[in-house]
């Protein structure tokens, strides 16, 4: 880090159509232990968040706004920002986007940033977002969806930030029920993760399908393991006609499956 990197932030500030530069304070950089300019350069992140903010925009437009700004801030300085500097610029945004949106703008858009961007999540976390708000008319929580679209790393920062890892939506299904299977996918570290932060293992959805009845009927054999291993009740059955992971394991070919069933329950005979 050196003076022409903290110089080229006042440019960037102007080119970006903010009065960064009338607020910046001056400081004598010249010759200062690099440490010392890394600490006057996060001093100015707040200063151009703000730049990358319209109020008469939308959520979402100036979500797109600040991003773009951030990348080009980036380009223009040939630099990466770390995190701590990107969660500078992210808490002051937050800050303001309190002041200018109300939460329940800020809420659904929680929901759809959950199947895409992790650093959006955390902006709207510092906005005020509530984490386990329910979409109104799925049910859905943030945490349900990032489970649905595999994202690992949103669902860690959302778990994080307290959210209900047994939420269920309007269909009964939890976020390990979506992992399991019930998203058409089944991601191994997902469960995992939800297990290992206290997820139920053996809810059921409006259906009476458990987690482990949605993967032996996918034939997802890694989570299967993950699921008996963690207690999962491989007698339960379904409401409609009764059925257990063993029945759909069987029905749809899924032969390891069925015997890492039978196994456990001639064990527990």
């Amino acid at each position: 880090m050196n003076l022409k990197i903290w110089l080229n932030l006042f440019l960037l500030s102007s080119f970006l159509n903010c009065d960064a530069m009338e607020q910046l304070e001056e400081f004598p950089t010249y010759n200062l232990p690099a440490e010392l300019q890394v600490k006057i350069f996060d001093f100015q992140l707040p200063i151009f968040a703000k730049s990358l903010i319209n109020p008469e925009n939308s959520l979402t437009h100036n979500l797109k706004n600040i991003f773009s700004g951030i990348k080009k801030l980036e380009i223009s300085l040939s630099i990466q920002l770390n995190k701590k500097q990107k969660n500078i610029i992210y808490e002051t945004i937050g800050e303001i986007f309190k002041n200018i949106y109300s939460k329940e703008d800020i809420n659904k858009t929680l929901f759809n940033a959950a199947k895409i961007k992790k650093d959006i999540i955390q902006i709207l976390l510092y906005s005020g977002a509530d984490v386990n708000a329910r979409d109104d008319s799925f049910g859905y929580t943030a945490l349900i969806v990032a489970s649905n679209n595999g994202n690992t790393e949103i669902v860690k920062l959302l778990i994080a930030n307290n959210a209900d890892v047994n939420a269920r939506d309007n269909e009964g299904y939890t976020a390990l029920i979506e992992a399991s299977g019930a998203s058409g996918n089944g991601y191994i570290e997902m469960a995992k993760l939800l297990i290992a932060n206290n997820a139920n293992v053996n809810a059921s959805d409006n259906n009476g399908d458990t987690a482990l009845i949605w993967a032996s009927r996918a034939g997802y054999t890694e989570i299967v393991k993950i699921l008996i291993a963690n207690n999962a009740n491989v007698n339960a059955s379904n409401l409609g006609y009764g059925d257990t992971a063993l029945i759909l394991a069987s029905e749809n070919g899924h032969t390891e499956i069925v015997k890492l069933l039978e196994a456990k329950i001639k064990e527990q005979q």
